[in-house]
């Protein structure tokens, strides 16, 4: 069986039986989603601090949001870890331990 990894999550708050929060809190105990591009997309705005500092989120967006919004982050984070790969593999090309 074929492994995949997720590298984003678009949750929303209010989900039909459960919280997106209490969702992406879960993902975060897991080992392979630890550090997972979580987005929050939600019209609840009361959440924010606990999706920042608990669950670490990269990005908040409040309904009604612009198409255009969402495109735009996911490519900065899609360049982003672009060029975390291409450094990271020039790391590991290059360190030298003594």
């Amino acid at each position: 069986m074929r492994k995949y990894s997720i590298e984003f999550f678009y949750i929303d708050i209010t989900l039909k039986n459960s919280s997106g929060l209490n969702l992406a809190l879960e993902l975060r105990k897991m080992t392979q989603y630890t550090f997972s591009i979580i987005v929050f997309i939600t019209s609840h705005k009361n959440h924010i601090m606990t999706a920042l500092n608990d669950a670490h989120c990269y990005f908040y967006i409040i309904k009604p949001y612009k198409k255009e919004e969402v495109k735009n982050r996911t490519m900065k984070l899609i360049n982003d870890i672009d060029k975390r790969q291409v450094l990271n593999e020039k790391e590991r090309k290059y360190v030298i331990f003594e």
